[in-house]
């Protein structure tokens, strides 16, 4: 026995059944000590043989006082192994002793009360379990309540090792069953020996039992709580497996503990980790911290973000972490606390907050934090549009998955849809003309591009009649026809069809047969600098003599013109070359307009 004085340990005194003790009794098997301190009980299973023994001891003020080895006496049959387990009450003044080789390995208990005079007496008959199945072993572990009136009692080869678990309640008169026995119910797997190890809380209203052998060696434990109804399984099986780190097979139940409130359990492994062994702690889900929102649940990498964690029982938090490191935080009340994410790479990661009292949820149920990288912007297609807005972007780059905002300038786009971390589908506002910086916003930063918006030009007016110019057009182009080649727009009205297609009509005044290729361009203001831009491109080959409708394309910056010009826009035609042919300069002047569906009047009857 071991006293302690302040933070030291020492040995006051060496406890043996003495003469009453026979050779290999292996005294000391079994062990229990009143919650008082002054009550000490040690069991010798094999004493004489295997019948068993047990003795319980006293403190004095300097020493301990051994009173006479208890037996299971006439009612014990066979080797039982009386004291494979023992317990004791919080004041010593009653003791539970275990025999589970007892009749055959049906096995029994025995409980023991201490008398006026100091010694201990049997209280009532030996105990067995109700239903119990062949070699069911009760008694393998056992426990007692504070007051020395629940007894729990565990059986672990009972119904074929599956195991069960009896309650009994005491009083002076005797000791008699509550309720049916316990087991694990449809959560078992296998001969999983539950009631291999039991506890009590100090109440006994809350139990725990051990199934070391659950689910092929893996092992569980269950608790259970009583109410006026009776005893029923209190939340799931405990285990250590898969997220709590137990190594195959561990035996995880093998020994058990409760604390006297029953707000913390111990569960111990003896063979995990190749039989290094683990323990495991769990907390009363009503004592540990409880997360609730994490906000804002995302930041970038590099961290520093400052995030409010909202939950109850908060007050008391010693650690903060952001997918396991640490974070710098304050307690603002028990139920926020403001911490500053760490450094850490992308992804999603748990926020866990740890009190006295354990860890706040984890796994799927605990909130979570994304780490989000920096996005780069790499291409803005078109990069120009009109400054009434309303152009159709495609915003191509990395890391865009998590946007939160474009801007063209400072102003927010028109809308905005994430395509993939890949892209982004934006329509320009209204702006000014000039270049301005398109700004992609994620909660890992900003990735920049550029636009520009363009002043467009103002619809034509007029007759509807051809129209051309002599001269040089620019850049080498034409609107071309030689001697041979020769032909004439038929209006300079251009329809504009479904799909953004304008249909240029030419009619061939010349001999054989001529292709080129044509464009459609608009000069368009930026800033003080006026530019010719090209809208749309297409082939043409046509016969002497023939009409022919070529339709061409419009661009994104050529949509983009006409819908600012309300269906409408000047534009300037330019054959770009005549195959095989010499051809002199020639520009014509055009006007696109988007042809509107006719509507068709009923005939009336």
């Amino acid at each position: 026995m071991f006293t302690r004085a302040g933070s030291s340990w020492t040995l006051q005194s060496t406890l043996t059944g003495g003469e009453e003790e026979g050779v290999e009794g292996h005294f000391g098997r079994s062990v229990a000590l009143s919650g008082d301190g002054k009550t000490a009980v040690i069991g010798a299973p094999a004493n004489g043989g295997g019948g068993g023994a047990a003795w319980a001891f006293t403190r004095g003020s300097s020493s301990w006082e051994r009173h006479p080895k208890l037996t299971g006496g006439a009612e014990a049959h066979g080797a039982s192994f009386f004291g494979r387990s023992v317990a004791v009450s919080g004041d010593g003044g009653h003791v539970l002793i275990g025999a589970p080789g007892d009749s055959g390995f049906m096995g029994a208990a025995w409980v023991f009360a201490r008398s006026e005079s100091g010694t201990y007496k049997q209280q009532g008959p030996k105990l067995a379990g109700a239903e119990e199945t062949p070699e069911g072993r009760f008694g393998h572990s056992v426990a007692l309540s504070q007051d020395g009136t629940t007894a729990l009692i565990g059986g672990r080869g009972d119904n074929n090792g599956a195991g069960a678990a009896w309650v009994f309640a005491g009083s002076g008169e005797g000791w008699s069953p509550q309720g049916g026995k316990l087991t694990g119910g449809k959560e078992e797997s296998g001969a999983g020996e539950f009631g291999y190890s039991v506890t009590l809380s100090a109440d006994g209203d809350s139990a725990l039992v051990g199934a070391p052998h659950d689910a092929g060696g893996i092992g569980a434990a269950w608790l259970f709580a009583r109410s006026s109804e009776g005893w029923s399984m209190d939340g799931p099986k405990l285990t250590g497996v898969p997220k709590l780190g137990e190594v195959h097979k561990g035996w995880f139940g093998s020994s058990v503990a409760l604390s006297a409130d029953a707000n913390a359990a111990m569960v111990g492994a003896p063979n995990d980790s190749a039989r290094a062994g683990a323990v495991w702690v769990f907390a009363d889900p009503a004592t540990i911290p409880l997360l609730g929102e994490v906000s804002p649940n995302a930041g970038p990498v590099a961290g520093g973000t400052s995030v409010t964690i909202t939950g109850t029982r908060l007050a008391q938090a010693s650690k903060v972490e952001f997918g396991g490191t640490e974070a710098a935080f304050t307690v603002n009340s028990a139920s926020t606390i403001t911490a500053v994410s760490p450094a850490h790479v992308a992804g999603r990661v748990p926020v866990i907050v740890t009190t006295p009292e354990g860890e706040s949820q984890g796994g799927s149920a605990a909130p979570t934090f994304t780490y989000v990288a920096a996005p780069g912007v790499s291409e803005v297609t078109p990069d120009e549009g009109p400054t009434t807005g309303g152009t159709p972007v495609s915003i191509t780059g990395s890391h865009l998955s998590e946007t939160t905002a474009v801007s063209f300038g400072s102003v927010a786009a028109s809308s905005f849809t994430v395509v993939s971390a890949k892209e982004i589908k934006a329509v320009s506002p209204a702006g000014p003309a000039g270049k301005v910086t398109v700004t992609v916003t994620t909660p890992g930063g900003a990735g920049r591009g550029h636009f520009t918006f363009v002043t467009p030009p103002a619809p034509q007016g007029g007759s509807s009649g051809a129209s051309t110019q002599l001269g040089s057009t620019g850049s080498g182009g034409v609107l071309g026809f030689g001697p041979l080649c020769r032909a004439s727009l038929l209006s300079r009205n251009i329809a504009v069809l479904s799909h953004a297609r304008a249909a240029v009509r030419l009619i061939w005044r010349g001999s054989g047969t001529c292709a080129g290729t044509l464009k459609l361009s608009v000069r368009v203001k930026s800033g003080k600098r006026v530019r010719t831009k090209t809208i749309a491109t297409g082939r043409f080959s046509i016969a002497a003599g023939k009409v022919r409708t070529i339709n061409v394309k419009l661009n994104r910056l050529g949509q983009s013109l006409l819908g600012a010009g309300h269906g409408k826009l000047r534009a300037s035609l330019v054959v770009v070359s005549v195959t095989g042919h010499a051809s002199s300069p020639r520009t014509a002047s055009v006007r696109l307009a988007v042809q509107r569906p006719r509507k068709v009047k009923a005939l009336k009857r």
